[in-house]
C-alpha cells in the first residue's frame, strides 16, 4: 500500500460529516487537519469520530495550508468565499473537493477551470446526484436518441428552506450570494444541465424573496441551443421536501423521481420503470481513483461554470424584467 494521502477540511460543519463517512470507508487517505472559525465545531467531529483526534486544528485556513503538506482540501465554507480557498488550496499544492456551488459568478468559474489547468490540480464539485445511477440513465437515453429529440423537461423541487435556514449565513446576501436557487436548487440545476447535455442559450427568471434577503422562490424558464425548452420551479418556501423532473421527447416521456424512472413511450404502450444498475461512486472516491489509477474526474470545475452560466442571468433577469443571453 502506498502512502496515505493527507486531506484537510475547511469547514467544520454539519455538511463535513458526509465527507468524513465517505472517507471513513477509504484506506488511501486520512484527515490530518481541520480548519473552523469555532473550535467547537473541530471539537464536536472529533468527539463523534475517534479518528479525527489526532488531526491538527486551525482557525485560518491560510495557516493550515502554510504548515501542513496537504494532497486534498474539502472546502465546506459559506459560498462567498469558496472561490478564494479554491485558488489558494491549488496555489498551496492541493487538490479540492468543493461543496456547492463551486463559486457565486461566471467569471470566478472561468478563472478556476483555467487555474485548474494551469496548476494541474484536480477540483471536484460535490454535486452528488451525478454518481446515482437514475439521473445517469436518463442522460444515456437522451444522447441514445431512442425516443427523438428532446423537446421539454419540466421541474420542480420543493422545501422547507425558508424556515429551515432561517437565523443562518444562508439567509445573508453577502455569505451565500443568493438563497435557495443558489443553495439546494444549485444541485437541481447541476443534475437538469448533465441530464439534457446541452448549454442554455437564453434564460429568464421571476424570483420572490419573501421578505428575506435572498431567493426563496423561483420560477426559471430557459432555450437551449438544441431547442429544448426547460421550466424549473424551485420552491424553497414549501412545507415540505418533492421532487418531480419530467422529460418530453418525440416518442415518449419519461419521469423522475429521485432514483425511480418511469417510461411512457408513445402509442398508447404501459408504462414502464426502467431498471438501474448500481453505480457505487462518491467525490472522495472519484478523487482519490484519479490520483491513484488516473480515473476521470466525474464533476469538474466545468460543472460548477455551467450552472453559474443558469444562475447568474437568472438572477439579472429577474432584476431586470428582460431574457438573458448566455455568455459562453
Amino acid at each position: 500500500m502506498s502512502k496515505k494521502f493527507r486531506v484537510g477540511f475547511i469547514g467544520c460543519g454539519g455538511i463535513a460529516g458526509r465527507h468524513f463517512n465517505d472517507l471513513a470507508e477509504e484506506k488511501r487517505a486520512k484527515v490530518v487537519a481541520m480548519c473552523d472559525p469555532d473550535p467547537n465545531r473541530i471539537k464536536t467531529w472529533k468527539e463523534r469520530r475517534p479518528e479525527l483526534l489526532k488531526a491538527a486544528e486551525y482557525a485560518d485556513y491560510k495557516t493550515m495550508l502554510k504548515k501542513e503538506e496537504l494532497d486534498v482540501v474539502y472546502i465546506n465554507s459559506p459560498h462567498n468565499v469558496h472561490y478564494e480557498q479554491i485558488m489558494n488550496s491549488m496555489k498551496a499544492g492541493c487538490n479540492v473537493i468543493a461543496e456547492k456551488p463551486m463559486v457565486c459568478s461566471i467569471e470566478h468559474a472561468r478563472k478556476v477551470c483555467a487555474a485548474s489547468k494551469r496548476l494541474g490540480k484536480a477540483v471536484i464539485v460535490a454535486y452528488q446526484r451525478r454518481y446515482q445511477s437514475g439521473y445517469r440513465k436518463v442522460r444515456e437515453i437522451v444522447d441514445s436518441g431512442e425516443l427523438g429529440r428532446l423537446l421539454a423537461v419540466t421541474a420542480y423541487q420543493l422545501q422547507g428552506w425558508l424556515n429551515g435556514t432561517k437565523g443562518t449565513w444562508r439567509q445573508c446576501k453577502e455569505m451565500s450570494c443568493g438563497g435557495q436557487l443558489n443553495d439546494s436548487g444549485s444541485h437541481m440545476i447541476d443534475i437538469l444541465l448533465f441530464m439534457i447535455n446541452d448549454v442554455p442559450k437564453e434564460v429568464f427568471c421571476f424570483l420572490d424573496n419573501r421578505g428575506t434577503e435572498v431567493d426563496i422562490d423561483s420560477a426559471v424558464c430557459a432555450r437551449f441551443h438544441k431547442g429544448t425548452l426547460l421550466s424549473l420551479l424551485v420552491g424553497g418556501g414549501a412545507s415540505h421536501w418533492r421532487e418531480e423532473i419530467s422529460f418530453i421527447f418525440e416518442q415518449g416521456t419519461l419521469s423522475v423521481y429521485g432514483n425511480k424512472l418511469i417510461l411512457q413511450r408513445g402509442g398508447g404502450q404501459p408504462q414502464e420503470e426502467i431498471a438501474l444498475e448500481p453505480f457505487a461512486h462518491t467525490p472522495t472516491r472519484n478523487m482519490l481513483d484519479h490520483l491513484t489509477k488516473g480515473a476521470e474526474i466525474l464533476v469538474g470545475p466545468e460543472a460548477g461554470l455551467r450552472v453559474m452560466q443558469l444562475t447568474e442571468p437568472a438572477w439579472k433577469a429577474a432584476e431586470t424584467g428582460l431574457p438573458q443571453k448566455v455568455k459562453m
